[in-house]
Order: structure tokens, then C-alpha cells, then sequence
């Protein structure tokens, strides 16, 4: 508590001090059009960094008023004491909230728990690894499949959200980043193919970099964690709060089926896929790739043991994405397993907003992760979103097919059925009359 306490101090009475993490920046550029997929320059874009917070203008001729009433000397925290020329701009909500800001960035921190392989198989992405013959090799090509994976972690230092005074997610935006993960895999295997791989100090192909530009954490950029945020309104949650799977399940899908035309968002809100109205996807475009989202709740308080199974198998589906879960009070991104440990990647570590004029297809560290973690599946939180991504429809057959064995299991984690059933369609038996 003393350690806490002394923090905090530190934090609001020396707020120009820099963070006590550092990343490795993306490098700028002075011709943006080194890259043919860069935003527009954000120059012109207020900066929002905390030593700003803090700054307050010089004041002269300062005149004051006399017979002045009372009331209109007080005034609330979140005013800014204006004269007649010169202000004096300082907010006590302010700092108070940058200060909490700077604490949720300082004790952010990912969940280490490296994974030793063994000679099991191991999955990831749907895709099998047998260990049991030239084990070294299989691992080294599965690290380098796992550290392909796009990582997407807390941001700071980025515009404000909407009204709020938040230019940081820490503490709260790890089920969004969770679910911003598992979009960018799809996104990867959607524009780059299945067997793409990221290879560090090397110029990558414009798709790469436009995809990763999708996720910059500025309101232009088609899926960052601004956008999302204006299709959460309809939960009335004020920005700082956390949102579950199923909430973020569906601001991806508001975010993908208003912006791109060659992927379409399937959101399974009630864990059932109705065959129907995919089919009726296909036949206005056969060539038309799908992600289905399947939130789902396995347990009250703690995931029931009964669907361990189920959810492995899930993951070993060739369509599998993985998933958006995580453990109590802590979102991760699985995209793969070994035995009964689920291989994660986590969103908690407070990264600085790269820059939009950034080389972002040479210099992009801070989207990939090193080490590959892993934890017990019995300490999986019940709720989850599952992602399966359909290239056509063929794939989509194929996964169909899959999913009539899935539900047959005891206990499977979600259901399909052919039809979605209208109200009007239901024949209710009216009572029979009392005898009196």
C-alpha cells in the first residue's frame, strides 16, 4: 500500500516525467508517400499527451472585477478560469484523470507464463503440428507462425475518445484489443493467404501495412478502438468501461459490414448459426468471405469441465480464428492450444500510438510479440467469443459439415440450424376449456 501510495504521489506531482515503459517506435518518415496506403497526415490533430494536461498559459493584465457575486466566483472542477485577455487554464478533473491514466499505464503489465512444447500436437489456427518426429524443427515453424500473429496491445497518448478526457485504454480496452486480434487474423489470411508469415528488418507487402493502419487508435482509421466505440452507444456505457465478448462481438461486426465489401461479419448473438441466412449471403456473391462470431457463455462463475473438450475441438477446425476470452478480470486472445494449454497472446501493456507517417510496412516490433505463453484451460473465464473465418463457400460447406459432428458431442459449444424460426410460423395449442 505504501509502495501504491508513494506512486500515485509521484505521478500527480511530477506529471512531465516520462512512463516507466518504453517501446520500440515505429521510425517516422518525411515523405508519407513512401508508402501507398498511409493515412492522411494527422498534423494538424490537437495533441492530447499528458504534459499538455498539465500546461497552463501565462496571465497579464489580469483585471479584476468589483462587486462580483459570490456564486459566480465558484466554480466547478471541469471549468477553466477565464479572464479578459490572458487564461489561466487548469482543471482539477483533469489532472486527477491523467493521473489515474498514467497509474493504469504504469501497472500494466502481460501475464508471463511461457510454454515449454512437449511432444503432444499442437494446433494453431486450425492448422496441425505433429512433434512427435523432427520436433526442433516443428517448433521453430510453429514460433514463427505464432509471432506472425498481429498484437494488438493497450495504446496511450492517442486523440481523445469522443467527449471523454480517455487518450489511453489501460485498465479497461483488453476485451477490445482481444477482439481487434482476432479481426486482424482474419484480415491476414482474408488479404494475405493462410500461409503468410512476418518476417522481422523486412519490407512487407502495402496489404500488410493497410492492415495495420485499420487498427491505428485514430477516429479515421476503419477499426481502431474509436470506432468501435461509437457503435457501443447502445449499451449507454460511458468510455473507461469494460465490455464483455458478446458487446465487442458486435462493434466488429458494425465496423466490418459498414466498411468492407469482400468480408462480411455472421454475428451468432444467441450461439446458433442459421444456415439459411449464410446461404442467402452466397447467393447475392459466391465469392464472398465470411467470419462468424460466436459469443457464448460456458459456466456461471467458472467454466464448466464438461466443455474442455468441446472447446478444443473447436480450435481444431480449419476455420478456426480462436479466441476472445481470457481468465477473471484479465482478456487474452487464443488462437491455438497444446494438450489441455491454451497458447495466448496478451493485450495488457501500454504501447505509445504509433505515428500515422510511420514506415509501418519495414519498422512494425511493437505488432508482433517474441514469446509465445500459455495457460490451463480450466482457468479459461466462461465467457467467450469463437471466430471461424470461411474464404467462399466451398470452405463454408466444409465447415457445415464439421459443425452437424460438433453438436452431436454431449456438450458442444454452440448450435446451427437450418432455419431461423418466425413467431408467425409457430402453431400454439390453445388450452382446452374448464369444465365447470
Amino acid at each position: 500500500m505504501r509502495v501504491t501510495a508513494w506512486a500515485f504521489s509521484m505521478l500527480v506531482l511530477n506529471p512531465d516525467s516520462s512512463d516507466e515503459q518504453e517501446e520500440v517506435s515505429s521510425t517516422p518518415v518525411n515523405n508519407p508517400k513512401s508508402d501507398p496506403t498511409s493515412f492522411p497526415s494527422f498534423s494538424n490533430r490537437k495533441s492530447n499527451s499528458d504534459s499538455q494536461i498539465f500546461r497552463s498559459s501565462t496571465v497579464t493584465d489580469v483585471k479584476k472585477k468589483k462587486h462580483a457575486d459570490d456564486d459566480n466566483r465558484s466554480k466547478s472542477d471541469t471549468q477553466i478560469f477565464s479572464q479578459d485577455k490572458r487564461t489561466t487554464s487548469f482543471s482539477l478533473s483533469s489532472l486527477l484523470h491523467s493521473a489515474k491514466e498514467r497509474m493504469h499505464t504504469y501497472f500494466s503489465a502481460p501475464l508471463s507464463s511461457p510454454h515449454k512444447f512437449t511432444s503432444e500436437v499442437a494446433f494453431l489456427s486450425g492448422q496441425l503440428y505433429d512433434f512427435s518426429h523432427e520436433h526442433k524443427m516443428r517448433v521453430k515453424q510453429y514460433q514463427t507462425h505464432f509471432k506472425s500473429k498481429i498484437w494488438i496491445t493497450y495504446r496511450k497518448n492517442f486523440p481523445q475518445i469522443e467527449d471523454s478526457l480517455w487518450t489511453t485504454d489501460a485498465g479497461w480496452g483488453c476485451m477490445i484489443r482481444s477482439m481487434q486480434m482476432l479481426l486482424a487474423d482474419s484480415l491476414v489470411q482474408h488479404f494475405l493467404g493462410k500461409n503468410w508469415r512476418y518476417r522481422p528488418n523486412r519490407r512487407h507487402h502495402p496489404r500488410y501495412s493497410q492492415i495495420l493502419r485499420w487498427f491505428f487508435d485514430d477516429p479515421s482509421a476503419e477499426f481502431s478502438i474509436h470506432r468501435m466505440l461509437e457503435h457501443a452507444k447502445c449499451f449507454k456505457k460511458t468510455v473507461g468501461t469494460w465490455y464483455g465478448p458478446s458487446e465487442t462481438a458486435f462493434m466488429v461486426e458494425k465496423c466490418v459490414n459498414n466498411s468492407l465489401t469482400s468480408l462480411h461479419i455472421v454475428n451468432a448473438r444467441d450461439g446458433i448459426l442459421y444456415k439459411n441466412e449464410i446461404e442467402a449471403l452466397y447467393s447475392k456473391d459466391k465469392n464472398l468471405s465470411i467470419l462468424m462470431l460466436i459469443p457464448v457463455r460456458l459456466g456461471l462463475d467458472e467454466l464448466q469441465e464438461d466443455y474442455h473438450s468441446s472447446i478444443l475441438h473447436c480450435l481444431q477446425f480449419p476455420q478456426s480464428i480462436g479466441i476472445a476470452g481470457g481468465i477473471p478480470k484479465r482478456s487474452l486472445y487464443f488462437p491455438g492450444f497444446q494438450g489441455q494449454k491454451l497458447l495466448y497472446l496478451d493485450p495488457h501493456f501500454a504501447q505509445t500510438t504509433p505515428s500515422p507517417t510511420s514506415d509501418i510496412a519495414r519498422r512494425s516490433e511493437t505488432f508482433h510479440y517474441n514469446e509465445i505463453n500459455s495457460l490451463c484451460l480450466s482457468r479459461l473465464d466462461p465467457c467467450m467469443c469463437f471466430g471461424f473465418y470461411c474464404r467462399d463457400q466451398k470452405s463454408f460447406n466444409d465447415f457445415w459439415k464439421r459443425a452437424t459432428k460438433h453438436i452431436c458431442r454431449k456438450y458442444p459449444i454452440f448450435s446451427i440450424e437450418s432455419n431461423r424460426r418466425n413467431l408467425d410460423d409457430l402453431s400454439i395449442d390453445e388450452p382446452e376449456s374448464l369444465s365447470s
